[in-house]
């Protein structure tokens, strides 16, 4: 049938694309683009304000004589045809863990104002219309020996490191090798709790098809076998070929087509960050336990587990008095019921939440999320 483009436009802004999706249009097509048009030129201005940021920080951390490295965002612009239409919101970067504290002293001194909030990998600083994520910590490592491990492969980072330059200057991204696994941990950690969007699949796509076959496998193949992270990378692939128009390549396996198919589903269905469906975050707490590694066994006991920590990061007086974390649910639970009732939180569906969560837990476990081949013996 005939595209409707106001709905394309709508899903486009869902799955946070719109740039590259407007730009994707053949000029021949005839459709009523004012709106997409506007929309994307204040979203490519906002790109280039960023990218000055992302120089702004280089120049803040190269005077203070502090490594660092630029993480997600520029860094997968970088990878893309034209790294402009890759949609950004903030400036993630990464500093050594014993550097943290200047850097902190560094940001402070310019300016910047500290997000009161605790979160295990970062802390936020906010001036005027700049958002900085000072990383301490690699997103969506779990704590686990696997997590250990997985730290073990970052603890060349910056060593390995390289400056980049665009129109706006210059700024440190990590190695080709790095960043993959900075993507994975990343899509990873959000897939499983409210969803990923369209743009981190395309930004898996593009990383993954910016080198030759035999030098990703050379790259990946074993390490990421190490951890269990290679079939996801797989089938991240697999989904970009057969969804999105990505190439073929030869190390995608014997990933079965349906675990694509299921994850194009799961990636539309929720939209960037779960924007589409709202239910998806209190999924997870079924799926995974917070910080830990892969697919939950009990849901049960993941649930409320995960509702515990998410209590302690929102709740100040959980992170003051500790022995109070145990009953975190029923704060969160609460204040929750207390939103429907005011009418700021619309009411969810249980039968929706249990079935979702059910078939997204098979999706997962398909995936075999931080499974290695000791694992699998061992079962």
């Amino acid at each position: 049938g005939k595209a409707d483009f106001n709905d394309i436009f709508a899903e486009s802004k869902a799955q946070t694309v719109s740039l590259i999706a407007y730009d994707a249009i053949d000029g021949g097509v005839e459709f009523d683009k004012k709106e997409w048009k506007f929309f994307a030129g204040a979203q490519l201005a906002k790109n280039l304000e960023i990218f000055r940021q992302h120089v702004y920080l280089d120049s803040l951390m190269t005077k203070a004589d502090i490594k660092y490295c630029v993480l997600k965002g520029a860094a997968s612009g970088f990878y893309y045809p034209n790294p402009h239409l890759r949609t950004m919101g903030d400036v993630d970067f990464l500093v050594h863990l014993k550097d943290v504290k200047r850097a902190a002293e560094v940001m402070e001194a310019e300016g910047f104002s500290r997000l009161d909030a605790e979160h295990k990998y970062h802390i936020t600083y906010y001036k005027d219309n700049m958002r900085f994520e000072l990383h301490f910590k690699i997103p969506g490592t779990p704590d686990s020996q696997k997590g250990e491990q997985i730290s073990a492969f970052f603890d060349d980072i910056f060593k390995n490191s390289e400056c980049v330059k665009n129109s706006r200057g210059s700024f440190i991204i990590p190695s080709a090798f790095h960043h993959g696994l900075v993507l994975l941990l990343h899509t990873y950690s959000h897939l499983i709790s409210e969803g990923v969007g369209l743009r981190h699949l395309c930004d898996w796509a593009f990383f993954a098809n910016y080198m030759e076959n035999q030098r990703f496998e050379e790259l990946f193949e074993q390490k990421l076998k190490s951890i269990g992270l290679w079939k996801f990378a797989q089938g991240l692939s697999l989904t970009a070929h057969k969804h999105l128009g990505a190439p073929y390549n030869c190390w995608m396996g014997d990933v079965k087509s349906e675990i694509a198919d299921g994850l194009i589903v799961d990636i539309m269905s929720g939209g960037n960050f779960g924007i589409k469906d709202n239910g998806r975050l209190i999924q997870s707490f079924a799926i995974t336990q917070k910080g830990k590694e892969g697919v939950s066994k009990n849901s049960a006991v993941s649930f409320f587990s995960s509702l515990n920590e998410a209590a302690e990061t929102q709740f100040k007086i959980l992170r003051k008095y500790k022995f109070l974390k145990p009953f975190g649910f029923i704060m969160l639970g609460t204040r929750r019921a207390f939103r429907i009732l005011i009418g700021k939180r619309k009411m969810i569906k249980t039968s929706k939440i249990f079935s979702q969560t059910k078939k997204r837990k098979e999706l997962y476990s398909q995936l075999h999320l931080f499974e290695t081949k000791e694992n699998n013996d061992g079962n």
